[in-house]
């Protein structure tokens, strides 16, 4: 039986062609670039043409922007509320930290370290379709707000957060404002001076690139506070070797994604509306959400009503056919769309699909199939069972 991986919100598959390209710096070219000697020096070339290629995919100037290469977003992060913390909180008394009610554990749990340390946090409401309001947004500064966070896209309902007039609120307040773009990147057209943010992170696990990579950036001008201290690597920013391996593979993954992001764009958003589609027609009581929205091309969010998602999801995965209903305490499916102000019904029975550019639409055709037979069997055993009447 074939496995479907429909989980790409989580983490994607490396491109071979990745793979490829690192295994010379694991078994040859491994040497500590910041020495003299012949073995370190050899590696400062290859070093330029991987950031080269990061920088294109977004769009950055590598004479005027710095990008500094870190070991996923989760550190990316982390560097951002340590930066934040010292230059606003210790330095300005700024104390105050916003972000949204649906938003990743990384950003979730610095926020809750922050209030340890006496800062306060708000987390912002979204509107019915699971937008911002920027207007919201003005309501909650206060002249003490450092910074407001949030995910440009959400990995699993896909929605597209609309930032222009959020920069320019940011922007006309002095605060601070960091996107994770880790859900967006390869899947649509990103220029980090329009975006224009003082933050941006990503991980290089979400576009087929290594595990253990990811990029932030941060705004010139912006002092630097490194979380990671060790040595001068990385202008100081991120002590220890750099890991040139992993770059090389970034650097691939973020080269392929520049070549392929308008047909993939195209491509996936096709695979998906057959996907949608295959499901609506062959199951009933099944409704797509948030399909209204600004969405990423390759998410489906689907909710199938008198269903149990765990129990769907573990009939799916027997069938090798791989969902997603989010983490157990933080980016539950169900828990965002209770949020969002969906019935129980909904919520209860919703499952994340992401597709990826290695989806085809046999797998698509396959995949509901199975769900639809699951489905359907699921509901006829839970329509069998008799309620139980006590002792």
């Amino acid at each position: 039986m074939k496995e479907i991986y429909l989980d790409n919100h989580t983490t994607t598959a490396p491109y071979p062609k990745v793979i490829e390209v690192m295994k010379p710096y694991l078994t040859k070219r491994w040497g500590n670039y910041l020495q003299p000697h012949q073995k370190g020096q050899e590696l400062i070339s290859d070093i330029h043409k991987a950031y080269e290629k990061i920088y294109d995919l977004i769009g950055a100037d590598i004479s005027e922007d710095e990008l500094f290469f870190v070991s996923n977003s989760e550190e990316a992060i982390s560097t951002v509320y340590q930066i934040v913390y010292q230059e606003s909180v210790q330095n300005q008394g700024k104390n105050h930290f916003l972000t949204l009610a649906v938003e990743d554990a990384s950003i979730l749990m610095n926020l809750k370290k922050l209030e340890s340390l006496g800062c306060s946090t708000f987390n912002l409401d979204l509107n019915e379709e699971g937008l911002i309001q920027v207007d919201k947004i003005a309501e909650a500064i206060t002249p003490r707000t450092a910074l407001v966070s949030l995910s440009l896209a959400h990995g699993l309902t896909g929605l597209i957060q609309p930032i222009e007039k959020l920069k320019e609120l940011c922007k006309l307040r002095g605060i601070f404002l960091h996107l994770d773009i880790s859900y967006a990147i390869g899947k649509m057209d990103l220029d980090i001076h329009e975006l224009g943010a003082d933050f941006i992170t990503f991980g290089g696990d979400k576009f087929h690139g290594p595990k253990s990579s990811g990029i932030l950036y941060v705004h010139p001008g912006v002092h630097l506070h490194p979380l990671i201290l060790g040595g001068i690597e990385q202008k100081g920013v991120r002590g220890g070797i750099l890991d040139v391996s992993q770059l090389a593979g970034l650097s691939e993954a973020a080269r392929i994604a520049k070549e392929n992001i308008s047909d993939m764009g195209l491509e996936i958003a096709s695979l998906r509306d057959l996907f949608e589609s295959n499901l609506s027609k062959g199951l009933d009581e099944v409704e797509i959400v948030l399909n209204q929205s600004m969405r990423l091309p390759n998410v489906s969010v689907i909710a199938f009503k008198n269903i149990v998602a765990d129990a769907l999801l573990y009939s799916l995965n027997q069938k090798k056919v791989y969902a997603s209903l989010g983490g157990v305490q933080f980016q539950r499916l169900s828990n965002i769309l209770d949020l969002l102000q969906f019935s129980p019904v909904l919520s209860n029975g919703a499952l994340s699909f992401a597709m990826s550019c290695q989806t085809t639409a046999e797998d698509v055709n396959s995949a509901t199939e199975i769900i639809i037979e699951e489905v359907k069997k699921i509901r006829l055993m839970t329509k069998n069972m008799e309620p139980y009447s006590g002792s």
